[in-house]
């Protein structure tokens, strides 16, 4: 039988149209799209079934040298002076950029901003930011410090700071909040060498003499490291060691500048302990930058990583998951009883009926990494643009109207059908 579904979000005006057999109400964040493009694939006007051509998506796999390539054989990187760790083009960019959304004396900029620069450029060396994920070839984690803090620097000129205060106190704090956002994006992955990685030290003849001790400082000029992730990973237990390391980036002088005044002291202490709700305009500043930041670097394609990485990414596991089960059909489409339906290049999928069966599939195949929580995974295909996401959250409502005229309402998710089909 011909199956007509009806589909809408709560709460917006609608309109309707025909797209292979379904009867479709489309809010206006998609009145965009092009009515006359074709479904991928067909559907079969007496069954329902749709009938998908082969993806035509193409993974490569590129290698990318730090920006300040050093490395030796065995993943072993000499310790670098910070002269040559931000002389990269790239990074001479964007530390130009840094300091032009900064409108302080040069006298000031240096001692406060340059110095705070300097020193975590010297603490994080060449180490990625993660060991799959976002910035994950060698010098990862430097890149992303300076794009996070120019990123959140920019956006900041769009915030009067503090909120709700007066326009002088407004003019009068302004510099001092600007160090607050400065410091807290370039500090936000501050920990992940502490507790994320090992890094062992090596002599100037590559002989092994002890880990390097973070806590206690930067690791010791004239010598060699080699790095290892620490498996399995404390989820978010990087974000909260911040306070424990701020003195090793942040110049006396700034602390004390910002302890200085209680009401940006507060929420910044709350941003580096990883308490970004409490840290309130903060901390939303510093997410969006973070994200903008990920975004790029995953977009961009495949980084490289570092050489000790050997897992596969959570990412690739839930797409080719996803993939599995809707080919083989344990995620029915446009249908009675339907998991989800196709909507020319959006693939809407119930959620937590769609997360369940991909988490099963995976355990049953013998993963063990899979997070037990509906959200982790959510965040995951929303960083690497398989999941679209409806403002700040993952799910959208739904209204579906079967071919009986029953409706229903669906949590659901919307994927990109290039990517999943």
């Amino acid at each position: 039988m011909v199956l007509n579904c009806g589909i809408h979000w709560m709460n917006h005006c609608t309109r309707s149209k025909s797209v292979a057999g379904l009867s479709v109400l489309l809010s206006p964040l998609t009145q965009n799209r092009n009515p006359h493009r074709s479904l991928i694939g067909s559907t079969n006007s007496t069954t329902g079934c749709v009938h998908r051509a082969k993806p035509m998506l193409r993974l490569r796999r590129q290698e990318k040298k730090s920006a300040s390539s050093g490395a030796l054989k065995n993943g072993i990187r000499p310790v670098l002076s910070t002269e040559k760790l931000l002389n990269p083009r790239s990074r001479r960019i964007l530390l130009l950029e840094i300091q032009n959304l900064v409108s302080i004396p040069a006298r000031h900029y240096g001692a406060l901003f340059d110095t705070a620069i300097r020193n975590y450029a010297r603490f994080v060396q060449e180490l990625p930011a993660s060991e799959i994920h976002h910035h994950s070839a060698p010098g990862g984690m430097l890149d992303h410090g300076l794009e996070v803090t120019k990123g959140a620097l920019a956006i900041r000129r769009g915030h009067m700071l503090p909120p709700g205060a007066e326009p002088e106190s407004i003019a009068k704090q302004a510099d001092r909040w600007s160090y607050a956002v400065f410091t807290g994006a370039l500090m936000h992955d501050i920990g992940k060498p502490a507790v994320d990685q090992i890094i062992r030290l090596l002599d100037a003849s590559q002989r092994p003499f002890g880990r390097w001790i973070s806590w206690n400082g930067p690791m010791p000029a004239d010598c060699y490291y080699q790095m290892d992730f620490i498996r399995p990973r404390r989820y978010g237990l990087h974000q909260r060691v911040g306070p424990l390391l701020a003195h090793h980036i942040i110049p006396p002088a700034g602390l004390a500048w910002l302890a200085e005044d209680q009401g940006v002291f507060e929420p910044w202490v709350s941003l580096i302990s990883g308490d970004r709700e409490s840290a309130g305009v903060l901390g939303q500043i510093i997410r969006e930058a973070d994200s903008r930041s990920v975004a790029r670097n995953i977009g961009a394609g495949e980084t490289g990583r570092f050489p000790s990485a050997r897992a596969i990414p959570l990412h690739e596991k839930l797409l080719t998951g996803l993939r599995y089960l809707i080919s083989e059909g344990y995620l029915p489409l446009n249908r009675n009883g339907a998991a989800g339906w196709l909507d020319h290049e959006d693939l809407w999928l119930v959620s937590k009926r769609t997360v369940d069966a991909l988490r099963d599939h995976l355990h049953q195949e013998g993963h063990t990494d899979i997070p037990s929580r509906n959200d982790r995974i959510f965040d995951v295909l929303q960083e690497h643009a398989i999941l679209k996401p409806n403002g700040e959250q993952a799910i959208w409502r739904m209204r579906v109207t079967d071919g009986a005229g029953a409706t229903f309402v669906k949590i659901v998710v919307q994927f990109s059908t290039l990517l999943c089909l």
